[in-house]
């Protein structure tokens, strides 16, 4: 071989050593890059996409049990119930605040005497006392609603004594820095509309329970985006044993008892809600969160509901801790515990997007709404004949629709009926139509048959009702014969709705006809208190009332 030929060949498998060495290098680099990109994708992915706002402090060792709402003889609870009366009453029960929201705008009230008790508490009896009041709120001069407003410091102003009311704007002006309450929404429901509860601002909170639920509400203003606390209240006017006042309470999450910390407290919704029946054991509520996680803690078996975007999303039977992971896709989410008749209300906790997380939707389902489950039933009430028609558009129902195979339940809230023409009962009661009320089909599969539907009225008594044309209690929830799945109307009006439950506890009383007889002579569509609905509130109320005294839900 010539000395240039070896050369040549020398420099040729230099030149492919090079070629491979810098091939070598330009792959190794490549895999790198590919390495990093790969860490930073899964780093990316693992970055939460939203944070849990929680009213809640991570210390829940110390709590104190008040009441928010209740009135003394200064307006208009029975005569022989002053202050002192209702300070030593919620005393006696184990509270340890009170506020005492006698009605500001009645013309007789003396508001001096009002002031001086609320801010300085002169009757000698130790319980703490945040000055507050109940003000009719007029902003249309023809519905009204109630709002109260809770101070730390001093009353309320005294604006007029013109009990046709003010505007919410005037109230808060005049009363900066205070805690505003919507008042029994499900009472006015001809001002608490859905429009008007979404445009006013700046109200603290609504009660979700006085003398009866208000969660529709609630999850109605939750779900447009408002931050607003459920409370539970007694509101009572009347403090015989008959009575269910002592039952609703607020118990607030602070360190001292004490008006500024319990006010502060109330303000962030750093407190749950509860009406426990008396009798029955107190249930406490702890709510903790991790990065996305949310538990409740009870200290007895309870069943527990997470509550998210007005839909129940998770519950449990019996148990005493139960924890909820969001997606991330909801807006709010609150926890509710019952057990028997007692009841139990979180405040709500809220998710907040952070980073250029976009939410994902949720897949639409292939099954078509004529495959969901859905009930359709026909059902009276033993008040409300055909003739009176005149405000059968106001008439809602609550429903509680339970699989007794899964012990899992869907519940509504004010659902609209509608009167079927020239349909009545037996007894001459006007029959009403639920139709293809749609079910969630998690709960509700095909072939179950163990279905049992809760209806109440707004003044009416819960009945149970599972078997086609049932005119009777149910003794056996086992004779269950309802399919959700069957395209059919069950008919349940021979089996009518109780009349007589005013104040919404569960069983038809003395408090009852007292309200009645409080309202005799009113002449609107009050569907509460006019219970045959015929246009003026009168004997034929009373008359009703006792002939189902003393009844109950059937729970």
């Amino acid at each position: 071989m010539s000395q240039v030929n070896l050369k040549k060949k020398i420099i040729l498998s230099i030149l492919i050593s090079l070629i491979s060495l810098f091939l070598i290098f330009l792959t190794t680099k490549l895999s790198q890059k590919k390495q990093e990109n790969r860490s930073q994708a899964t780093d990316e992915e693992k970055q939460p996409t939203f944070v849990l706002d929680s009213p809640y402090s991570s210390s829940q060792t110390s709590s104190f049990k008040g009441m928010i709402h209740c009135h003394s003889n200064i307006s208009d609870a029975d005569n022989n119930i002053d202050p002192t009366h209702v300070f030593q009453f919620y005393k006696n029960l184990n509270y340890d605040f009170i506020s005492l929201t006698d009605h500001i705008n009645y013309p007789e009230n003396n508001t001096s005497k009002i002031k001086s008790l609320q801010e300085n508490n002169n009757t000698g009896i130790d319980i703490l006392t945040l000055p507050g009041g109940e003000r009719f709120i007029d902003e249309d001069n023809d519905n009204t609603g109630h709002i109260n407003t809770i101070s730390n410091d001093v009353l309320v102003k005294e604006l007029n004594t013109d009990s046709t009311g003010i505007s919410i704007d005037e109230l808060k002006v005049n009363n900066p820095n205070k805690i505003y309450i919507i008042n029994h929404p499900s009472r006015q429901t001809e001002y608490w509309t859905d429009d008007r509860l979404n445009t006013i601002s700046d109200y603290n909170g609504i009660e979700v329970w006085n003398n009866g639920e208000h969660e529709y509400f609630w999850d109605k203003i939750l779900s447009s985006g408002k931050k607003v606390w459920g409370f539970s209240s007694d509101d009572c006017h009347n403090y015989s044993n008959e009575t269910d006042c002592g039952s609703s309470f607020i118990r607030v999450f602070s360190q001292s008892l004490n008006r500024n910390d319990i006010f502060n407290n109330i303000k962030k919704g750093n407190f749950y809600s509860g009406n426990i029946p008396k009798g029955q054991p107190e249930i406490s509520l702890k709510v903790t969160t991790d990065t996305n996680n949310i538990t409740a803690n009870t200290n007895i078996g309870t069943t527990i509901l997470f509550i998210a975007d007005n839909e129940v999303v998770k519950l449990s039977n019996n148990d005493s801790v139960l924890s909820y992971s969001p997606s991330g896709d909801e807006k709010y989410i609150r926890i509710k515990v019952v057990k028997s008749d007692s009841k139990i209300w979180s405040n709500p906790i809220f998710i907040k997007k952070i980073g250029n997380f976009i939410p994902t939707t949720t897949p639409t389902s292939n099954v078509t709404k004529s495959n969901s489950p859905t009930i359709s039933f026909k059902f009276a009430f033993n008040s409300i004949n055909s003739e009176d028609q005149k405000c059968f558009n106001q008439l809602k129902i609550n429903l509680e629709i339970i699989n007794l195979v899964k012990n899992k339940l869907q519940t509504f809230s004010n659902i609209d009926i509608k009167p079927i023409n020239d349909e009545v009962n037996s007894n001459g009661n006007q029959i009403f139509l639920v139709e293809n009320l749609e079910l969630d089909s998690s709960i509700f599969s095909t072939g179950d048959k163990s279905i049992l539907i809760k209806i109440k009225g707004s003044s009416h008594l819960k009945q149970k009702f599972c078997i086609d044309k049932q005119n009777k209690k149910i003794e056996d929830d086992n004779t269950c014969n309802i399919n959700p799945y069957e395209n059919k109307t069950y008919d349940f009006s021979e089996y009518s709705l109780q009349a007589g439950d005013i104040d919404q506890n569960g069983i038809i009383n003395g408090s009852d006809l007292s309200l009645i007889r409080k309202n005799i002579g009113d002449k609107n569509c009050d569907i509460i208190h006019d219970l045959n609905l015929d246009g003026t509130i009168n004997s034929f109320d009373i008359n009703l009332i006792k002939k189902t005294m003393l009844q109950k839900d059937e729970d």
